[in-house]
């Protein structure tokens, strides 16, 4: 078969497909380790004047911690900046951006959307 020899040992496509599922899987744990380290915000947007606001608590992202954070926007290589909830010892990270604007400690940020 594709996966296995005739006498039950692993075919080189096999180790092509485990070696594919631990780069995934490694994917994957960034990703939590990101999560983690720079949970979502709350957020509300409005239509009708196209504004919205971003707020940091200690829930926010769906990630429970003892800090709440500052609104960063996050900007990751090949994904949408989001917004992050980032704690003071993170705020130099390169990836990270303000909101325009927005006081650098304020745990919330209102702004105006560009369309």
């Amino acid at each position: 078969g594709s996966f296995f020899g005739k006498t039950g040992s692993p075919t080189e496509r096999w180790r092509e497909v485990e070696s594919s599922l631990r780069a995934l899987g490694a994917q994957e744990g960034r990703k939590k380790e990101l999560k983690r380290r720079f949970p979502g915000c709350n957020s509300h947007y409005n239509q009708a004047t196209k504004s919205g606001e971003v707020w940091c608590t200690e829930k926010s992202g769906g990630v429970t911690r003892t800090w709440s954070g500052v609104p960063r926007q996050l900007h990751l290589p090949g994904e949408r900046v989001r917004c992050a909830c980032v704690s003071d010892d993170l705020l130099g990270d390169g990836k990270l951006k303000p909101y325009e604007g927005c006081e650098p400690t304020a745990t919330a940020c209102k702004f105006k959307l560009d369309q």
